[in-house]
């Protein structure tokens, strides 16, 4: 990331973990839900595209997330997700020398917490919508030299939305699309599937 992009991420450093915070109390003041109220456990698989201002190509490293949320209502959740980096990517940038200079990417971690609402137009579909702050830790480097290997982590307002698709009462396909940091100079979105437990 460019010295904008650490600056940025120096002033905002606060932001995911204020709203960690927050909604954390928030769950914890409704842990005691009406029993009709649902848990679910989620686990997803995601390819993501990490785009920064002045590089001409994206970086799409793959992702597994493990989801859990608490239902408050049958149309509103708050879900709490930890994600893990699979695979980087490694791609040619030209803009940091004639020549070009093959850099790899990498998600570390993910780690965030969201407040979720739906619509249910019947039992076995839910469309969905997601509002809240993640942590995420990245490393670039030089690829096949890594001593050069740089992490920073960035806080960011994250938004997306998604569907899940019944097969029975517990279980469903689970396919979303999400931004998980949203900066003037970069930016990560994810695309994901998986399956969705309820219980």
């Amino acid at each position: 990331m460019n010295s904008s992009s650490k600056q940025e991420s120096v002033v905002n450093r606060n932001l995911g973990l204020k709203l960690l915070a927050g909604a954390l109390v928030f769950l914890a003041g409704t842990a005691v839900a009406a029993a009709e109220n649902s848990n679910y456990l989620g686990l997803q698989y995601g390819v993501s595209k990490y785009s920064e201002s002045g590089v001409s190509k994206d970086f799409e490293p793959t992702v597994a997330i493990v989801r859990f949320g608490r239902g408050i209502n049958p149309n509103f959740a708050v879900e709490g997700r930890l994600g893990t980096g699979l695979d980087g990517d490694t791609q040619l940038v030209p803009e940091l020398c004639e020549c070009g200079v093959d850099v790899k990417f990498e998600i570390d971690s993910i780690l965030g917490i969201y407040a979720r609402g739906s619509i249910n137009p019947n039992e076995w579909l839910s469309l969905y919508g997601l509002l809240g702050g993640s942590r995420v830790s990245v490393t670039g480097s030089l690829a096949g030299f890594s001593s050069t290997a740089e992490t920073d982590d960035e806080d960011s307002l994250s938004y997306g939305g998604g569907l899940d698709i019944g097969f029975s009462r517990s279980v469903a396909v689970n396919i979303e699309y999400m931004r998980y940091l949203d900066k003037e100079n970069f930016s990560l979105d994810m695309a994901s599937i998986g399956v969705t437990f309820r219980f």
